[in-house]
């Protein structure tokens, strides 16, 4: 199978930025301070009568890597055009420094730069549409003085400018920099408006080179004084502890190279495309900047767990930095009136899909615990606020949904957005006992009952044990979803990472039979979850195909149990679907083309990445 491509994602965590094969700007995106997340794109508006058809949907989110829906363009016929994007550092701009190369056969006569989009919301083109997007933004409008094209719009505006570059022939072999003079623009006008620059081919040159300037005319986010943004360096690696440190996973030394890069990739795009800033000391962490930017806190926990992970092993001094952020942007930033976060969030806090999904209320506390064992302390607060009454109360939200009589967390969705058969979720348990045990290891810094965390991890536990052992096709499993009075579900999806994790986390032992058949038949044709095909695996009922999720909870599931064909070919499948930078999609197809589902995906990536630098070793 050919390694697909995806367009080149950059940005700083500012501002980021998608480009087409040919350097056409596909999307500048940045989280305004009261419009919340915003897009300059060239894409059409997404039709009402295409929410709730997966078709349509799909189709949409296919034309946002098309270079004919980019809002910039460098048109110079038949000349070789390359391009160079940089971001520099605390700014909400991206620069693109292109090459212009002809022969004299292929020389133009001059070179047009033409920029024609949108300024406004992203479309949120979903597959489990709940609350539809209802606002219309205003309609898009540009305004050309001096040398810089204004693009206005939501979250606005866009400042666009074009300079040549001194000294580019190239038989010159000059780069001297940017010439004083701006490249004018000129407004066409077109139902979507439209500028365009024009350039003449400098006589007999071989070669032009152009900087393009892109920035959201923004002000730039302030840190309040009680706010210390002084770095924490990571503690001193303990080397005992580290021999002695137990690794259950195994990668083979062939794979070694290849994810490390694919690690590499899953960490940089967070720090520059979904880890946004909202304020000086709040961040929220996106499930991607271009299908869905919003937060699940699913998505975030994990993406913050790698972050984390690096931070501990010497990676950037930033990322701990970024991970308290985003637990300020998820205690204080985001909507809670009855205290528990709904589905998804917009970059500004405000709530999105409103359903209840249980686990989502547990992964923010995970979060903070996470972030307490690594780092020894609790991110800063305003004085008026105490990590102890934020903590209490999100886990008495939490703790709402857990039935008295039966002691299970109820849910009204699954990690996949969809309905399930019975409110309570073999993952949601393990979930549940596994953020009470972690909150009680930092109960003290916090100022919680330690006791009372440690009483809801054993209930849970027990609840567990009596209501999701079954009977299935391949012997005593546990149920994926039951309501209690006997009703089960015998199925297993893709997006239940905390089912396959459970003998890490120390929910049960990697012997125990029930967990052992529950991930067997995980893979196994029986499943309604299983993909067949060449390149089959574990699916979901959300999105057809094979699901690198599932491939990931087929790489831990048959490593903890020794099988080591089984979780290589797992970890082999993840390479080979990883996209040409690194990334990985949400699906492929099974019958190996190639085709993937759903370019932008943080998710996949960063608990691949986090599990690999956890608990892996290298054979």
């Amino acid at each position: 199978m050919t390694a697909p491509r995806k367009p080149k994602d950059v940005g700083n965590g500012l501002v980021c930025a998608s480009f087409g094969a040919g350097g056409e700007w596909l999307s500048l995106a940045t989280v305004h301070p009261e419009a919340g997340f915003v897009e300059l794109n060239g894409l059409p508006l997404f039709a009402p009568e295409w929410r709730g058809d997966p078709d349509a949907t799909r189709r949409f989110r296919s034309w946002m890597r098309r270079e004919e829906h980019a809002f910039l363009h460098v048109e110079a016929g038949r000349a070789e055009v390359s391009t160079r994007q940089d971001v520099p550092k605390g700014t909400r701009g991206v620069i693109q420094r292109v090459t212009i190369k002809a022969t004299h056969r292929t020389r133009p006569a001059g070179i047009r730069i033409r920029a024609n989009g949108r300024l406004g919301w992203p479309a949120l083109a979903m597959i489990s549409e709940v609350n539809p997007p209802t606002e219309e933004g205003t309609k898009p409008r540009m305004k050309a003085r001096e040398g810089t094209l204004r693009i206005a719009g939501e979250g606005g505006p866009v400042i666009v400018q074009a300079w040549l570059r001194k000294g580019g022939d190239s038989a010159q072999g000059s780069t001297e920099g940017r010439s004083d003079q701006r490249i004018g623009w000129k407004i066409l006008r077109r139902k979507m408006p439209t500028a365009v620059a024009w350039v003449d081919w400098p006589g007999e040159a071989e070669e032009v080179r152009i900087d393009i300037a892109c920035t959201f005319d923004t002000p730039q986010p302030e840190v309040p004084e009680w706010c210390d943004r002084a770095r924490l360096r990571p503690p001193e690696p303990d080397e005992e502890a580290a021999r002695e440190e137990i690794r259950p996973l195994r990668v083979p030394a062939r794979l070694v190279k290849p994810l490390g890069r694919m690690n590499q990739r899953a960490a940089s795009y967070i720090r520059g495309c979904t880890a946004l800033a909202v304020s000086g000391v709040e961040r929220t962490i996106l499930t991607d900047h271009r299908i869905l930017p919003l937060s699940w806190t699913r998505d975030g926990y994990w993406q913050a767990k790698l972050l984390l992970t690096m931070w501990a092993r010497g990676g950037h001094n930033e990322d701990e930095q970024y991970v308290a952020d985003h637990l300020r942007w998820l205690f204080l930033r985001c909507e809670r009136p009855d205290g528990r976060w709904v589905r998804s969030h917009h970059a500004d806090g405000r709530r999105k899909d409103l359903p209840l999904q249980s686990d989502q209320q547990l992964y923010p506390l995970l979060e903070l615990a996470d972030y307490a064992v690594a780092t020894g302390r609790l991110p800063g607060l305003p004085p008026e606020r105490s990590w102890k009454e934020l903590v209490e109360e999100a886990w008495a939200a939490a703790l709402e949904a857990v039935d008295d009589e039966l002691g299970l967390i109820r849910t009204d969705e699954n990690p996949a957005d969809d309905v399930p058969a019975n409110p309570y979720l073999l993952s949601d348990q393990v979930l549940l006992w596994h953020t009470a045990l972690r909150l009680a290891e930092v109960a003290a810094l916090i100022g919680l009952e330690k006791a009372q965390l440690k009483a809801v991890a054993d209930r849970t536990h027990e609840a567990f044990l009596e209501h999701y052992p079954i009977e299935g096709p391949l012997g005593r499993m546990w149920a994926y979803s039951v309501n209690g009075r006997g009703g089960v579900e015998r199925y297993m999806d893709a997006n239940d990472l905390p089912a396959a994790l459970a003998p890490m986390w120390g929910f049960c032992k990697t012997t125990d039979e029930l967990w052992r058949t529950t991930m067997r038949f995980a893979f196994d044709r029986e499943n309604p979850g299983f993909v067949d095909g060449p390149m089959g695996g574990l699916g979901s009922r959300h999105t057809p195909g094979t699901w690198t999720l599932g491939d990931i909870m087929g790489w831990v599931g048959f490593g903890l149990m020794a099988d080591d064909e089984a979780s290589e070919a797992a970890l082999e499948r993840l390479v080979r679907s990883a996209f040409t930078d690194g990334m990985l999609p949400e699906a492929y197809d099974p019958e190996g083309s190639g085709s993937a589902v759903r370019h932008w995906f943080a998710w996949p990536g960063s608990a691949l990445a986090a599990i690999l630098l956890e608990h892996a070793a290298r054979d």
